[in-house]
């Protein structure tokens, strides 16, 4: 029979508060821990669908500077590259409730599984498309689209309004327009400067991911915002004085290339808290329908951003970023009062965070810090309740 200091001993153990328990770790360094290396292994493949997402816009933009591939699809109009650029948003928006059942019922395997198999449909049908006759094209290569799109969005809900409406999109999906409209033309030149976009992009991003850590989520965003709309200025004030001086300003049109890799840098550099940020704040029992909120919503401005940037560029020029400088005032301010630090949070305290005191976690960490304990001392001794 257990001393009466035994029996204490074991209700204070019952008493600890699960923040003062320390993590399990262990000493190995990373390559000779095999299931380390197997967890990355797999977590690597997730993040393949992720660089596919952001090198399915990247490589529009490059293909509207070839003037074959224009003539492969019957020189469609910004109208019509709007709706192809639309057509991933619009598969994305469908298939959505479709994926969070999936996610629900089937788990998350089956999605990935889903995801491989629509993307490689769909390049497959986007590399013939120019082969097939000029309207033929068009319409296959909407279809590539709109089957990438539905695979991606049920990719990304396995993993994953600011980052499709902050102005960025304009230039990943037309910056071949943008640069043409301040006098940059050719399509080597055009593509030379997508490339290194899309490297230096790749760096700033690392930056970012680094940056969640140390910096925090919301003083990221808050931070890089202000700093977007400056270059979203800048870059407006360059294309009225190109538009003013007849489009004769060469130095106009030189300065816009470096504030357009400024701003794209910027929205590079807060991008992965807007992939971290929804997983963190979800509960496991409400991220695949609330991941499927997100989604639904992303692809929504998406499809706005997508089809919408066309027109708005070949209507308005220059004047058209200004649109977007009221819609990142607008956004700071949102921000401002309703994003959530969660740097170095654990679940719990993101739970309690958001729902307050009355949170189901707050309300299980209350008991276990009062714990509740029945018993007599003596012989008389009867069962003892730990909650």
């Amino acid at each position: 029979m257990a001393t009466h200091a035994e029996k204490v001993h074991k209700i204070d153990q019952n008493n600890t508060k699960w923040e003062s328990i320390p993590n399990a770790t262990d000493h190995l360094r990373w390559y000779q821990n095999k299931g380390q290396i197997h967890l990355n292994f797999i977590i690597s493949i997730l993040y393949v669908g992720q660089a596919l997402n952001g090198y399915d816009g990247t490589i529009l933009g490059s293909l509207q500077a070839l003037s074959l591939w224009k003539e492969d699809l019957g020189h469609p109009s910004a109208s019509r590259i709007g709706l192809l650029n639309a057509m991933s948003y619009i598969a994305g928006i469908l298939i959505t409730p479709f994926a969070t059942w999936l996610l629900d019922s089937w788990g998350r395997k089956w999605a990935m599984r889903y995801y491989a198999v629509t993307m490689l449909i769909g390049t497959v049908l986007g590399c013939i498309a120019g082969k097939v006759g000029q309207n033929g094209g068009y319409a296959l290569f909407c279809v590539s689209k709109f089957i990438i799109g539905g695979g991606l969005a049920t990719g990304l809900m396995t993993m994953q309004v600011c980052s499709q409406l902050d102005g960025a999109s304009v230039i990943n999906f037309y910056y071949s327009v943008v640069f043409t409209q301040l006098g940059l033309t050719g399509s080597t030149l055009l593509t030379g400067i997508a490339a290194g976009l899309s490297m230096f992009g790749f760096v700033v991003g690392l930056i970012g991911v680094w940056s969640m850590g140390r910096v925090g989520r919301r003083r990221m965003v808050l931070c890089t915002w202000p700093v977007i709309l400056v270059f979203n200025i800048s870059l407006t004030i360059c294309g009225a004085i190109y538009a003013k001086s007849g489009e004769t300003n060469r130095a106009a049109g030189l300065a816009s290339v470096f504030f357009v890799w400024a701003y794209s840098g910027a929205d590079s550099y807060a991008g992965p808290v807007f992939y971290s940020y929804p997983a963190e704040i979800l509960t496991y029992l409400l991220r695949a329908k609330g991941m499927g909120i997100w989604n639904y919503t992303n692809q929504a401005a998406g499809l706005y951003g997508a089809y919408v940037n066309s027109i708005g560029l070949a209507a308005l020029g220059w004047k058209y970023y200004i649109v977007y400088a009221v819609l990142l005032v607008i956004q700071w301010i949102a921000l401002w009062f309703f994003m959530v630090e969660t740097k170095g949070a654990t679940l719990e305290e993101i739970a309690i965070a958001f729902e307050g005191q009355d949170a189901a976690v707050a309300r299980i960490d209350a008991q276990l810090e009062v714990g509740v304990v029945k018993h007599t001392v003596g012989d008389g001794e009867k069962d003892k309740e730990f909650l």
